[in-house]
């Protein structure tokens, strides 16, 4: 049987090893302002040893781990958009779509239906990747005066990426070539951080570009979904932790650490902070 006492310093002190320990990968990888995070968080974890054993120890420790969580959450999610495989996702994608191509092509036109269903959810795929690609590789940032003429380019290439995947209705076998000679082309320039030319000028010229509604109505509904989980998480904690449990000064920190998790666990780090930059700040 275990002594709630000593299970807690042992909870404790393994909470205080697990802070320090991703300070000093944070610090390893290079990720400055995490790691003082980190450094800065351990030196407050370090005064639950001064707490007797009881109540107020309990709850210091519960919202020490909400924490905890939230910026480990954080420290991982900036971590892997430092890799290369984030920042060229759209150059890798190609792989799948020209596996794809080569499939369909090498099939009978009667036997490719399947291979054209594929194809066409890769081709979805590297959209999405096309719309991302100045953000991830070209470094813009929202307020940056490069994202709108950058972010235009991307919906004309998605628009013409769409025209070419109509034209497998028409010309099937030369349709599957012209298409794969796009995509790497694509892919090549993009690797190059030709971020607002990935697709040459002429090739563009009477594209219609994707909707840019259809994008924001599907962003919206992403973050209204990540706010309708955050909520779903405060009413659940708050159910089922009583009262008792949790002083009235540490329950708001315990109930805005769960909704922080939930909310970086559904909508991921990035649309999170989008959401928290919308909000009006006196």
């Amino acid at each position: 049987m275990l002594v709630p006492g000593v299970t807690l310093i042992v909870s404790d002190a393994l909470l205080s090893d697990a802070v320090w320990a991703l300070h000093r990968v944070t610090a390893a990888l290079g990720a400055d302002s995490l790691a003082g995070s980190f450094s800065r968080y351990s030196v407050l974890m370090r005064h639950l040893d001064t707490l007797p054993p009881g109540p107020d120890r309990t709850h210091m420790l519960i919202v020490s781990i909400t924490w905890t969580a939230v910026l480990f959450v954080g420290a991982i999610v900036p971590m892997e958009r430092r890799t290369v495989l984030h920042r060229c996702s759209l150059t890798f994608q190609v792989v799948p779509v020209l596996s794809s191509c080569a499939k369909a092509k090498s099939r009978s036109p009667i036997n490719r239906a399947g291979a054209l269903r594929e194809l066409d959810r890769r081709c979805r795929a590297f959209e999405r990747q096309v719309l991302k690609a100045h953000r991830r590789v070209g470094g813009i940032s929202r307020r940056s005066p490069r994202q709108k003429p950058a972010l235009r380019h991307a919906h004309l290439v998605a628009g013409a990426l769409r025209a070419q995947l109509a034209r497998l209705d028409m010309t099937p076998d030369a349709g599957i070539e012209q298409l794969a000679l796009m995509v790497v082309e694509i892919s090549e320039r993009h690797a190059t951080g030709r971020v607002s030319q990935l697709l040459p000028q002429e090739v563009l010229n009477g594209v219609v570009p994707v909707s840019r509604s259809s994008t924001a109505i599907r962003e919206s509904v992403h973050v209204a979904a990540v706010i309708a989980a955050a909520l779903a998480a405060v009413i659940t904690v708050n159910a089922l932790v009583p009262d008792s449990a949790v002083s009235s000064d540490l329950r708001p920190w315990l109930l805005a650490g769960a909704a922080a998790v939930t909310a970086i666990l559904i909508g991921g780090w990035q649309r999170v902070v989008r959401l928290l930059e919308a909000l009006p700040v006196k």
